[in-house]
Protein backbone atom coordinates (compact mmCIF):
# COMPACT_ATOMS: atom_id res chain seq x y z
CA UNK A 1 0.00 0.00 0.00
CA UNK A 2 1.06 3.60 -0.89
CA UNK A 3 0.05 5.45 1.93
CA UNK A 4 -1.87 8.66 0.90
CA UNK A 5 -4.38 11.48 2.67
CA UNK A 6 -7.12 9.52 4.21
CA UNK A 7 -6.50 6.04 3.66
CA UNK A 8 -7.53 4.14 6.65
CA UNK A 9 -4.58 2.12 8.04
CA UNK A 10 -7.10 0.12 10.48
CA UNK A 11 -11.01 1.04 10.98
CA UNK A 12 -10.46 3.36 13.90
CA UNK A 13 -7.22 4.81 12.40
CA UNK A 14 -7.28 7.77 9.26
CA UNK A 15 -4.14 8.90 7.68
CA UNK A 16 -4.34 12.87 7.34
CA UNK A 17 -1.49 14.51 6.57
CA UNK A 18 2.71 13.46 6.05
CA UNK A 19 4.88 15.05 8.24
CA UNK A 20 8.00 13.79 8.14
CA UNK A 21 10.11 10.95 5.81
CA UNK A 22 13.16 9.18 6.25
CA UNK A 23 15.46 5.85 5.26
CA UNK A 24 12.78 3.50 7.13
CA UNK A 25 9.73 5.01 6.26
CA UNK A 26 7.43 8.12 6.90
CA UNK A 27 5.67 9.66 9.76
CA UNK A 28 1.91 10.73 9.66
CA UNK A 29 -0.87 13.27 11.38
CA UNK A 30 -3.71 10.80 11.60
CA UNK A 31 -6.92 10.77 13.46
CA UNK A 32 -7.98 7.84 15.80
CA UNK A 33 -11.47 8.46 15.26
CA UNK A 34 -12.57 5.69 18.38
CA UNK A 35 -10.54 8.06 21.13
CA UNK A 36 -11.63 11.35 18.60
CA UNK A 37 -8.23 12.25 18.81
CA UNK A 38 -5.09 13.48 16.45
CA UNK A 39 -2.25 10.73 17.12
CA UNK A 40 1.44 10.33 14.83
CA UNK A 41 2.06 6.91 12.97
CA UNK A 42 5.17 5.73 11.84
CA UNK A 43 4.65 3.41 9.10
CA UNK A 44 7.70 1.00 7.16
CA UNK A 45 8.28 2.47 3.53
CA UNK A 46 6.11 -0.10 1.24
CA UNK A 47 9.43 -0.64 -0.90
CA UNK A 48 11.24 -2.55 2.91
CA UNK A 49 8.11 -4.66 3.75
CA UNK A 50 9.77 -7.57 2.84
CA UNK A 51 12.80 -6.87 4.48
CA UNK A 52 12.47 -9.37 8.08
CA UNK A 53 14.93 -7.38 9.12
CA UNK A 54 13.61 -3.97 8.55
CA UNK A 55 10.32 -5.33 10.04
CA UNK A 56 11.90 -6.69 13.41
CA UNK A 57 13.61 -3.38 14.13
CA UNK A 58 10.37 -1.46 13.65
CA UNK A 59 9.12 -4.00 15.89
CA UNK A 60 11.87 -3.34 18.23
CA UNK A 61 11.38 0.27 18.62
CA UNK A 62 7.47 0.12 19.52
CA UNK A 63 8.22 -2.68 22.18
CA UNK A 64 11.42 -0.40 23.22
CA UNK A 65 10.17 2.55 23.42
CA UNK A 66 6.46 1.32 25.05
CA UNK A 67 8.23 0.36 27.86
CA UNK A 68 9.80 3.51 28.88
CA UNK A 69 7.97 6.39 31.33
CA UNK A 70 9.10 9.68 30.83
CA UNK A 71 7.83 12.98 29.77
CA UNK A 72 11.26 13.51 27.73
CA UNK A 73 10.40 10.35 25.66
CA UNK A 74 7.54 10.58 22.99
CA UNK A 75 5.30 8.19 24.26
CA UNK A 76 4.34 4.74 22.17
CA UNK A 77 0.38 4.65 22.30
CA UNK A 78 -0.48 1.47 19.92
CA UNK A 79 1.70 -0.74 17.91
CA UNK A 80 0.38 -3.35 15.06
CA UNK A 81 -0.24 -4.27 11.22
CA UNK A 82 -2.49 -2.86 9.11
CA UNK A 83 -5.34 -5.26 6.64
CA UNK A 84 -2.46 -5.12 3.65
CA UNK A 85 0.40 -6.07 6.44
CA UNK A 86 1.86 -2.57 6.87
CA UNK A 87 3.60 -2.44 10.43
CA UNK A 88 2.63 0.89 12.20
CA UNK A 89 3.26 2.40 15.69
CA UNK A 90 0.63 5.30 17.01
CA UNK A 91 2.30 8.03 18.92
CA UNK A 92 1.87 11.51 20.83
CA UNK A 93 1.26 14.23 18.39
CA UNK A 94 4.58 16.63 19.27
CA UNK A 95 3.71 20.18 18.16
CA UNK A 96 7.30 21.95 17.60
CA UNK A 97 10.54 21.71 15.91
CA UNK A 98 13.80 19.51 15.97
CA UNK A 99 16.93 20.43 17.84
CA UNK A 100 18.27 19.51 13.89
CA UNK A 101 15.94 22.61 12.67
CA UNK A 102 16.45 24.98 15.50
CA UNK A 103 20.23 25.18 15.48
CA UNK A 104 19.68 25.46 11.26
CA UNK A 105 17.71 28.87 12.20
CA UNK A 106 19.88 30.18 15.10
CA UNK A 107 22.77 28.66 14.46
CA UNK A 108 23.88 27.57 17.89
CA UNK A 109 22.49 28.16 21.29
CA UNK A 110 23.15 30.03 24.38
CA UNK A 111 24.30 27.96 27.36
CA UNK A 112 21.29 28.49 29.31
CA UNK A 113 19.15 26.67 25.79
CA UNK A 114 21.85 24.14 25.87
CA UNK A 115 21.12 23.05 29.31
CA UNK A 116 17.57 22.58 28.63
CA UNK A 117 18.21 20.14 25.59
CA UNK A 118 21.02 18.12 27.61
CA UNK A 119 18.90 17.94 30.80
CA UNK A 120 15.74 17.01 28.90
CA UNK A 121 17.56 14.21 26.83
CA UNK A 122 19.63 13.21 30.09
CA UNK A 123 16.62 12.71 31.54
CA UNK A 124 14.67 10.32 28.80
CA UNK A 125 17.81 8.14 28.81
CA UNK A 126 17.93 7.51 32.49
CA UNK A 127 14.76 6.32 32.42
CA UNK A 128 15.68 3.92 28.92
CA UNK A 129 18.87 3.06 30.58
CA UNK A 130 17.30 2.17 33.40
CA UNK A 131 15.76 -0.45 31.54
CA UNK A 132 18.30 -1.69 29.86
CA UNK A 133 17.71 -0.08 26.73
CA UNK A 134 20.02 1.97 24.90
CA UNK A 135 18.83 4.19 21.87
CA UNK A 136 22.50 4.23 19.80
CA UNK A 137 21.29 7.28 17.21
CA UNK A 138 21.25 10.14 19.37
CA UNK A 139 21.71 13.64 17.28
CA UNK A 140 19.78 16.80 16.88
CA UNK A 141 17.34 14.61 14.14
CA UNK A 142 16.00 12.88 17.28
CA UNK A 143 15.32 15.44 19.44
CA UNK A 144 12.32 17.56 19.71
CA UNK A 145 10.89 20.52 21.30
CA UNK A 146 7.13 19.84 22.04
CA UNK A 147 4.58 22.23 22.81
CA UNK A 148 4.27 26.08 24.04
CA UNK A 149 6.91 25.17 27.05
CA UNK A 150 9.43 23.20 23.75
CA UNK A 151 9.58 20.09 26.58
CA UNK A 152 13.01 18.26 25.43
CA UNK A 153 11.83 14.90 24.10
CA UNK A 154 13.44 11.49 22.40
CA UNK A 155 12.03 9.91 19.60
CA UNK A 156 13.08 7.36 17.05
CA UNK A 157 14.22 3.91 19.35
CA UNK A 158 14.51 2.41 15.83
CA UNK A 159 18.31 1.26 16.38
CA UNK A 160 18.11 0.79 20.21
CA UNK A 161 18.44 -2.27 21.66
CA UNK A 162 19.00 -4.16 25.19
CA UNK A 163 22.28 -3.88 27.15
CA UNK A 164 21.16 -6.89 29.04
CA UNK A 165 20.02 -9.12 26.75
CA UNK A 166 21.42 -11.85 24.61
CA UNK A 167 18.99 -10.47 22.09
CA UNK A 168 21.08 -10.93 18.28
CA UNK A 169 21.49 -7.39 16.65
CA UNK A 170 19.38 -7.40 13.52
CA UNK A 171 22.62 -6.68 10.66
CA UNK A 172 25.27 -8.42 9.64
CA UNK A 173 28.09 -8.99 12.33
CA UNK A 174 30.05 -5.78 10.82
CA UNK A 175 27.74 -3.73 10.65
CA UNK A 176 27.56 -0.63 12.17
CA UNK A 177 24.39 0.88 13.86
CA UNK A 178 24.16 4.78 13.95
CA UNK A 179 24.83 7.98 13.01
CA UNK A 180 28.60 7.87 11.68
CA UNK A 181 29.25 11.91 13.36
CA UNK A 182 27.95 10.80 16.91
CA UNK A 183 29.05 7.47 17.51
CA UNK A 184 32.07 6.84 20.24
CA UNK A 185 35.42 5.37 19.22
CA UNK A 186 33.96 1.69 20.68
CA UNK A 187 30.30 2.06 18.71
CA UNK A 188 32.30 2.42 15.12
CA UNK A 189 35.24 -0.59 16.24
CA UNK A 190 33.28 -2.99 17.68
CA UNK A 191 29.38 -3.28 16.11
CA UNK A 192 29.02 -6.00 18.34
CA UNK A 193 29.03 -4.26 21.47
CA UNK A 194 26.19 -2.42 23.25
CA UNK A 195 26.30 0.00 25.93
CA UNK A 196 24.77 3.08 27.77
CA UNK A 197 28.10 4.91 27.21
CA UNK A 198 27.05 5.19 23.04
CA UNK A 199 24.30 7.52 24.13
CA UNK A 200 26.44 9.37 26.80
CA UNK A 201 29.43 10.10 24.41
CA UNK A 202 26.64 11.21 21.70
CA UNK A 203 25.50 13.53 24.03
CA UNK A 204 28.52 15.12 24.36
CA UNK A 205 28.68 15.58 20.82
CA UNK A 206 25.23 17.20 20.16
CA UNK A 207 26.18 19.96 23.27
CA UNK A 208 29.48 20.50 21.34
CA UNK A 209 27.35 21.18 18.15
CA UNK A 210 24.70 23.31 20.34
CA UNK A 211 27.52 25.53 21.54
CA UNK A 212 29.60 25.86 18.86
CA UNK A 213 27.32 25.43 15.90
CA UNK A 214 29.66 22.83 14.55
CA UNK A 215 30.43 18.99 14.91
CA UNK A 216 33.45 18.07 16.99
CA UNK A 217 34.84 15.33 14.60
CA UNK A 218 33.11 16.99 11.27
CA UNK A 219 35.89 19.36 10.70
CA UNK A 220 39.54 18.27 10.66
CA UNK A 221 41.30 20.99 13.85
CA UNK A 222 44.63 21.51 11.87
CA UNK A 223 44.66 25.41 10.45
CA UNK A 224 43.35 26.05 7.35
CA UNK A 225 42.48 22.52 6.72
CA UNK A 226 39.08 22.75 6.03
CA UNK A 227 36.32 20.20 6.07
CA UNK A 228 36.81 16.63 6.37
CA UNK A 229 36.25 15.54 2.73
CA UNK A 230 35.64 11.83 3.41
CA UNK A 231 33.98 8.81 5.64
CA UNK A 232 37.50 7.48 6.54
CA UNK A 233 38.41 10.89 7.55
CA UNK A 234 35.27 11.20 10.15
CA UNK A 235 36.45 7.79 11.45
CA UNK A 236 39.47 8.32 12.10
CA UNK A 237 39.33 11.84 13.52
CA UNK A 238 36.70 9.41 15.76
CA UNK A 239 38.60 7.03 16.92
CA UNK A 240 42.29 9.07 17.70
CA UNK A 241 40.33 11.90 19.65
CA UNK A 242 41.01 14.84 17.21
CA UNK A 243 38.63 17.87 17.97
CA UNK A 244 39.10 21.63 18.81
CA UNK A 245 38.29 22.83 21.85
CA UNK A 246 35.11 24.20 22.32
CA UNK A 247 36.12 27.86 22.84
CA UNK A 248 38.32 27.68 19.84
CA UNK A 249 34.69 27.56 18.32
CA UNK A 250 33.21 30.38 20.09
CA UNK A 251 32.02 28.92 23.52
CA UNK A 252 32.71 29.16 26.74
CA UNK A 253 36.18 28.21 28.47
CA UNK A 254 34.30 27.14 31.36
CA UNK A 255 32.97 24.06 28.72
CA UNK A 256 36.45 22.67 27.63
CA UNK A 257 37.10 20.73 30.48
CA UNK A 258 33.27 18.82 30.27
CA UNK A 259 33.97 18.08 26.78
CA UNK A 260 37.67 16.84 27.85
CA UNK A 261 35.51 14.23 29.46
CA UNK A 262 32.51 13.76 27.54
CA UNK A 263 34.58 12.92 24.73
CA UNK A 264 37.38 10.66 26.25
CA UNK A 265 39.24 8.35 24.15
CA UNK A 266 39.16 6.02 27.06
CA UNK A 267 35.55 4.99 28.00
CA UNK A 268 35.92 5.11 31.73
CA UNK A 269 37.37 8.42 31.73
CA UNK A 270 33.82 9.80 30.84
CA UNK A 271 30.91 10.27 32.65
CA UNK A 272 29.52 7.06 34.27
CA UNK A 273 25.94 7.85 33.69
CA UNK A 274 23.18 10.17 32.27
CA UNK A 275 23.14 12.24 35.98
CA UNK A 276 26.83 12.47 35.86
CA UNK A 277 27.00 14.02 32.44
CA UNK A 278 24.30 16.64 33.29
CA UNK A 279 25.59 18.12 36.28
CA UNK A 280 28.47 18.22 35.04
CA UNK A 281 27.36 20.11 31.76
CA UNK A 282 24.81 22.52 34.13
CA UNK A 283 28.09 23.24 36.60
CA UNK A 284 30.15 24.65 33.01
CA UNK A 285 26.91 26.02 32.14
CA UNK A 286 26.37 28.12 35.83
CA UNK A 287 30.45 29.00 35.71
CA UNK A 288 30.06 30.05 31.34
CA UNK A 289 26.98 32.59 32.61
CA UNK A 290 29.33 33.72 35.90
CA UNK A 291 27.34 32.44 38.77
CA UNK A 292 30.48 30.50 40.04
CA UNK A 293 34.54 31.55 39.11
CA UNK A 294 34.74 27.78 37.78
CA UNK A 295 32.80 24.89 36.96
CA UNK A 296 32.45 22.53 39.18
CA UNK A 297 34.21 19.50 39.32
CA UNK A 298 33.06 16.47 37.71
CA UNK A 299 35.05 14.14 38.10
CA UNK A 300 39.05 12.74 37.48
CA UNK A 301 40.14 15.15 34.88
CA UNK A 302 40.64 12.53 31.85
CA UNK A 303 43.74 11.20 30.65
CA UNK A 304 43.49 11.60 26.34
CA UNK A 305 44.97 8.19 26.08
CA UNK A 306 43.56 5.31 23.75
CA UNK A 307 41.98 2.89 25.81
CA UNK A 308 44.20 -0.53 24.71
CA UNK A 309 40.89 -2.58 22.79
CA UNK A 310 40.87 0.64 20.74
CA UNK A 311 44.68 1.06 20.41
CA UNK A 312 44.87 -2.83 19.18
CA UNK A 313 41.90 -2.11 16.98
CA UNK A 314 43.29 0.96 15.02
CA UNK A 315 46.70 -0.25 14.42
CA UNK A 316 45.08 -3.48 13.27
CA UNK A 317 43.66 -1.70 10.60
CA UNK A 318 46.26 0.58 9.79
CA UNK A 319 47.97 -2.45 9.10
CA UNK A 320 45.78 -3.89 6.82
CA UNK A 321 45.35 -0.31 5.21
CA UNK A 322 49.25 0.01 4.21
CA UNK A 323 49.71 -4.50 3.24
Amino acid sequence: MEPGPGTMLTATLRLERELGRGGMGSVWRARHLGLGADVAVKLVAPELLRDEVIRERFAREARAAAHIRSPHVVAILDFGTSADGTPYITMDLCQGETLRRRLARLGRLEPRAALRVVAGVTLGLEAAHALGIVHRDIKPENVLFDGPDDTVKLLDFGIAKRSDTGERILTQADAVMGTPAYMSPEQVLFPGKVEPAFDLWAVGVVAYEMLTGASPFGEAVRPGAGALTSFSDLLQAICHGRYAPASSRGASPAFDAFFEQALALDPRARFGNAGALRRAFESAARAARGESSSPEPAGPRPARVEPEPVRRELRAREAATTA
